[in-house]
């Protein structure tokens, strides 16, 4: 029997994903899984925070289950620590993200904003982690392929300003019609 606990030790904390973990359905119904998933779902924010949620399956492996659970573990501990966690927050984009696959197809300047607001989330999530990566090693392991894109950011604030509106100096063609409506205006006013 002892050899028997080794080879388990080995393959559950030193090879983590030897062997998968299966669980049928009937278990996860009497395990009260969609009761689980259904109250996971009362937390979320977002609609597809809430789709997901009620897909929500348990991981195949001892390795990722224990992953996410010390990714758990770090996020509940960012409260305590002098550096926590940046905001995260952000509204989905998903669709706008479609419509740029879309030749000839327009999106809102508030599409544009929500772009850029989701990017320098991302942006400034991913330099936290790894700027504190000893910290926080599970969660800078899962951001650490997430590439910054402070292009995105930079492009939407050089044409649209915090307001929400185009720019003039956008570009030299709104530019100089800016100008020439306001001159029309003058000269409007002036006759009045």
């Amino acid at each position: 029997m002892p050899d028997l606990l080794k080879f388990f030790y080995i393959c559950v904390f030193r090879n983590e994903d030897t062997f998968m973990i299966k669980i049928s359905a009937k278990t996860l119904v009497d395990l009260e899984f969609p009761r689980i998933r259904e109250k996971l779902g009362t937390y979320c924010q977002t609609e597809m925070g809430l789709t997901k949620s009620q897909k929500l399956e348990p991981f195949p492996t001892p390795g990722e289950t224990l992953f996410s659970l010390h990714q758990v573990k770090e996020y509940q501990s960012s409260f305590m620590q002098d550096a926590q966690i940046p905001s995260h927050g952000f509204e989905p984009v998903h669709k706008e993200i479609e419509l740029l696959d879309i030749q000839n197809s327009v999106l809102e300047l508030q599409s544009f904003q929500k772009i850029a607001a989701l990017s320098s989330t991302a942006n400034a999530q991913v330099k936290f982690f790894k700027l504190y990566q000893e910290l926080y090693p599970c969660l800078h392991k899962t951001s650490e392929n997430v590439e910054i894109t402070e292009e995105i950011v930079s492009n939407v604030h050089r044409v649209i300003n915090r307001f929400g509106e185009i720019k003039t100096e956008a570009s030299p063609l709104l530019s100089q019609l800016r100008k020439s409506i306001l001159q029309v205006q003058e000269k409007i006013d002036t006759s009045f």
